[in-house]
Formats: C-alpha cells, sequence, structure tokens
C-alpha cells in the first residue's frame, strides 16, 4: 500500500501518467505529461506562439554565439528518475555556455546526465517548423523522417510558451510506437525578464520509453545567471 502511494505521488509530482492509446489506431499517443494531437496544420494561436517561439530562440541563438566560450554560466537543476521511477538525480549545478560550434550551442559542466544541448531555432525538427513557419501559418503539426514521425504541439503553459514534442517510430506492425517526448518551456516577450534571455529554457522535461507501460525522466531547470553577460 505505502509503495502504490509512493509511486502515485511520484508520477503526480512531474505531472506524468502511462502510456495511452487511441482507440482508433491502437497506437501510442502520448508518455508522461505530453500527448500527441492528431495529424492536422497548426491553428493560428498555436502558429503564432510556434513563430514567437522560433523568433525567440533565434536572438538566443545569435546571442550566445557572441559570447566568449564558456565564459558565461547559469545555474540548473537536474531531476533523473529510472524507469522503476526511482531518484538518481537530483542536484543543483553550474554550467558554461559553450558555442565552439556556433550552431550545436551545448551546456558544459562537471555533472552527468544532465541536457547538453542548447536548443535553438537551427535544432533538429525545430529548424524545418521554424523554417515553415516564417513562410506559412499553414504548417503541419507532423513531421515524418524514415520511419520515423514527429508530433509537436506549441501552447502556453503556467504563463510560459511552450513547445512539446512525440517522437514515435514504426514497428514491424506498421504502427507508430513512442520511443521518447519532450517538453520545453521558453522564456519569450510574455515573461518580464531581460530581452537577452529571451529562448532559454526555462524548463525541460524528457521522456523515454522503458516499456509497454514506464518510462525514465530527466528534467532540467534554469534557476539563475551567475554572470552578467
Amino acid at each position: 500500500m505505502l509503495k502504490a502511494l509512493f509511486i502515485s505521488l511520484l508520477l503526480i509530482s512531474f505531472s506524468s501518467c502511462k502510456i495511452a492509446s487511441t482507440n482508433r489506431s491502437k497506437e501510442v499517443s502520448g508518455i508522461g505529461a505530453i500527448s500527441a494531437n492528431e495529424e492536422r496544420n497548426f491553428t493560428p494561436l498555436e502558429a503564432q506562439i510556434g513563430k514567437r517561439i522560433c523568433a525567440s530562440m533565434k536572438k538566443k541563438r545569435e546571442f550566445f554565439s557572441t559570447l566568449t566560450n564558456e565564459k558565461e554560466e547559469f545555474r540548473l537543476r537536474s531531476e533523473i528518475r529510472d524507469c522503476d521511477y526511482g531518484i538518481t538525480q537530483d542536484l543543483v549545478f553550474d554550467a558554461s555556455i559553450s558555442n565552439a560550434n556556433p550552431v550545436d550551442l551545448e551546456y558544459v559542466a562537471s555533472v552527468d546526465g544532465y541536457l547538453k544541448d542548447i536548443v535553438t531555432d537551427q535544432s533538429v525538427i525545430l529548424k524545418q517548423v521554424c523554417d515553415s513557419l516564417a513562410l506559412t501559418d499553414a504548417t503541419s503539426n507532423t513531421l515524418y523522417m524514415g520511419n520515423v514521425k514527429f508530433s509537436i504541439n506549441f501552447l502556453i503553459a503556467d504563463g510560459f510558451d511552450r513547445y512539446e514534442v512525440v517522437k514515435s517510430k514504426k514497428n514491424v506492425n506498421a504502427k507508430y510506437a513512442i520511443e521518447s517526448a519532450e517538453g520545453i518551456s521558453f522564456f519569450t516577450q510574455k515573461n518580464q525578464i531581460q530581452a537577452k534571455f529571451f529562448g532559454v529554457e526555462k524548463d525541460r522535461i524528457h521522456y523515454t520509453t522503458c516499456d509497454a507501460s514506464h518510462f525514465s525522466v530527466n528534467r532540467q531547470t534554469w534557476l539563475a545567471a551567475l554572470t552578467s553577460f
């Protein structure tokens, strides 16, 4: 009883739920707190949010590319839970911004397991979506790359512009099964923060499928800037 209660509370703390299936296709439609919408074009509001996120990430990429490599620092929190929902990491750490590669920006830290890549408008998937939204609102919320499908959401959550993506792969039965999902809340014009932080990932959570009913969780939260930039 106590074990079951602990697992329930743990899942609630991560706003998580077990993987769900649609009645229509029996394909996995969500993991953790992230669900995949039916394939369609973004709504006008979703497109507006997407454009705001893309613009903010572009500004971040351009600004971070001008910084002295590995000089500027953020304070971040890393929370990792394994497939049995056990805590394997919960710590606050400092990470510097590396722009040695101006396209693939990274966080550099002395800890393990953190989410290293800095998400920008040039990141895989987002580049295609941002490029399309720059041309037209009539942009699909679904991308296909070979046997892999990416289902994308743009929304507002807890006062932040948010991007979510569900990655699924076609299995031997020609059905798409989820491999992972990610949700990122960004600082944008909606937030009362200095413009130089637009596009920074305030909260990022990554779910990875373990089996039909379990997933691991890697969450990273921005706490503060340690240098004045």
